[in-house]
């Protein structure tokens, strides 16, 4: 069986279907599979699940089916169905109009087909990656975080000076809409960011190992080859080469060493021979070749032991043993706090999940849940 599939029979015909995407914000949770079905679950406000009539669920739904590509903000689904892009719910100021309850085409200058990636901040900004390393943008400009040299609000979809683009995070920086930033990894294996620089005032630094403050892109060098990246809020983000070094740069506020008095990380080694990392709200995780059941992570608000129980805030590094080899490592919305990414096992539809469920976007209604193994179940 291909990792984290299930495998549904219609009539004679056995369909595999793949979690190819998994995303979690602060009102919800989404999960979308090869076959284009889109799953939701959480709050429904303003039917961002697009299931009329239901308040809140703590089992996943389906919110539509042909889906491509797809985006989990705070109380808005984003999604590209037949080469267009739906918006529902919210009230974005990268859209015209104010929230809407069903799924509603946002005019683009290009057919949503060639749509890549979507990275949003909130209701602030939207960038969109297209298939051609391309970027164009929309929403508030605030700390330059467009790296178009304008801190106002751009109107239209504009395009990005930023091309030949890989894989590109559009993030903030703890609150949603302020404090924002950009970084892109391009094909030629280089780093660029853009945007906020501002004080983390727990750590005293500031991100991407600089003390740059730019509207501009600007290169930050980590290493030669860097074929991956990750980024999550607080300005930090991790880069993996071709060799399969992982390094760590900028404002960790406890993402890379789980201590309160986290210090700079610039360039910075932090292991080898590794597959799969990823970056979340104050939190990272990575896996090594010789070890695929084994995860390696630490920051803040984890809540793991070994044995998945509470711990206190910050978690220094340490590695866990899972009954499965880790397949995937999904990074959520940029908008969540909810501390652990999605990280999908390759037995069936088995993950790891835990942080803040304020709203049923891990299936209950509790709060902060410990790091625990779960069973994703779609209708």
């Amino acid at each position: 069986m291909l990792p984290f599939a299930r495998m549904v029979q219609y009539g004679n015909t056995i369909v595999v279907k793949n979690i190819v995407d998994m995303q979690v914000s602060r009102s919800d949770s989404l999960v979308l599979e090869s076959t284009g079905n889109l799953y939701g679950r959480g709050t429904n406000t303003n039917n961002i699940l697009n299931n009329t009539g239901l308040s809140t669920t703590a089992n996943f739904v389906l919110v539509d089916t042909g889906v491509t590509v797809m985006h989990c903000l705070y109380n808005i689904t984003l999604y590209v169905k037949n080469g267009v892009l739906y918006r529902i719910g919210g009230s974005p100021v990268w859209d015209n109009g104010g929230a809407v309850t069903s799924p509603t085409a946002i005019t683009l200058p290009f057919p949503a087909s060639n749509i890549k990636k979507i990275q949003g901040v909130g209701n602030s900004s939207l960038m969109l990656l297209l298939n051609d390393g391309t970027i164009y943008f929309r929403g508030s400009g605030t700390n330059g975080r467009f790296g178009n040299a304008s801190t106002g609000t751009i109107n239209t979809w504009t395009l990005s000076s930023m091309n030949n683009v890989k894989d590109m995070f559009h993030t903030y920086t703890g609150v949603e809409g302020s404090s924002a930033f950009s970084i892109v990894l391009k094909n030629d294996g280089t780093v660029w960011g853009c945007g906020s620089v501002a004080l983390n005032t727990t750590v005293n630094c500031f991100r991407f190992g600089t003390y740059l403050s730019t509207t501009s892109w600007f290169q930050r060098t980590v290493s030669s080859n860097i074929t991956a990246i990750s980024s999550g809020s607080a300005g930090s983000f991790m880069a993996l080469d071709s060799t399969g070094n992982l390094y760590a740069d900028g404002n960790t506020n406890a993402e890379f060493t789980g201590t309160l008095a986290a210090p700079l990380y610039a360039n910075t080694l932090m292991a080898s021979n590794v597959t799969l990392f990823g970056v979340n709200y104050e939190s990272s995780y990575y896996v090594q070749q010789s070890t695929p059941n084994v995860l390696n992570l630490g920051g803040r608000n984890l809540n793991y032991t070994s044995s998945f129980s509470s711990v206190g805030s910050y978690i220094e590094r340490h590695n866990y043993t899972l009954p499965y080899s880790v397949s995937k490592i999904f990074t959520p919305s940029i908008d969540s706090t909810t501390s652990l990414q999605y990280i999908l096992l390759n037995n069936s539809n088995n993950i790891v999940q835990g942080g803040n469920s304020t709203a049923y976007q891990l299936g209950v209604n509790t709060g902060k849940i410990n790091m625990q193994l779960s069973v994703i179940t779609l209708p």
